[in-house]
């Protein structure tokens, strides 16, 4: 079987077995290879808790610039958010932050999501995605001069 991988654009890779052809991002590919490291040597790749590196994410945010946050709200998938705030529920100061940026009627639609959606928690393999999402686009915001941390 041949197995190339090569970058087509700037985070998006182009995955090639034989004659079938991927397109994976950036965060795609980092999964897939913690996912072969762990399968050949079970063990050998320690992991955070998605809980910790919410935790992490959220106290990195409370530092935010007011213009920086609303741009990351803005540009954030909806759910990632939502699973970010959820799994940082117990922590008002980051909940009051992210809500104190956003518009009304947006904060209203996040609270019923985040009590109806995920009323059960979020599952952690979702969460791993979601931080993982955030911290890329954080990243993101900070190069382009949108988001201050001021820490």
């Amino acid at each position: 079987m041949k197995i190339s991988v090569k970058q087509t654009k700037k985070g998006v890779f182009s995955l090639t077995f034989d004659d079938v052809v991927l397109t994976l991002d950036k965060g795609q590919i980092k999964n897939l290879l913690l996912q072969c490291v762990q399968a050949l040597a079970p063990g050998s790749v320690g992991t955070v808790d998605p809980e910790v590196q919410a935790a992490r994410l959220a106290e990195k945010l409370k530092h935010a610039n007011p213009p920086g946050m609303q741009k990351l709200i803005m540009s954030a998938n909806e759910d990632d958010i939502l699973m970010f705030l959820k799994s940082c529920e117990e922590d008002q100061e980051i909940i009051d932050w992210v809500f104190q940026n956003m518009s009304e009627r947006k904060q209203t639609m996040f609270k019923e999501d985040m009590e109806f959606k995920f009323h059960d928690g979020v599952p952690s393999d979702d969460l791993i995605d979601a931080i993982e999402n955030l911290n890329e686009l954080v990243a993101r915001l900070k190069n382009d001069g949108s988001l201050e941390l001021d820490q």
